[in-house]
């Protein structure tokens, strides 16, 4: 009884084959399993969905955009504060 080999695998495009030898991979561990047994499940441990520095890292952020807005305001209030200083005293009605 003769096999057939498959025939190699052509690339998609001309250019994406690779001269040289082809990249060798690490083996993948197999279990030993003695016969009529089967893999039903593996553990895995749970992932932890970090909440608490979700939260925290948003309140961190909040709170320097607040600390940003009130410093912008206070300069904001000072350079105005200013201008008031340098104009003459009257109405302004011209």
């Amino acid at each position: 009884m003769t096999t057939a080999t498959p025939a190699p695998l052509a690339a998609p495009y001309p250019s994406a084959a690779a001269p040289g030898p082809a990249p060798t991979r690490s083996p993948v561990p197999t279990p030993i399993l003695k016969p009529g047994e089967t893999i039903t499940w593996i553990r895995v441990d749970r992932l932890r969905f970090p909440l608490g520095e979700i939260i925290f890292t948003s309140f961190t952020f909040a709170g320097l955009a607040f600390l940003a807005a009130i410093a912008v305001g206070i300069f904001i209030g000072y350079l105005k504060g200013r201008q008031r200083e340098h104009r003459p005293p009257g109405l302004g009605l011209r």
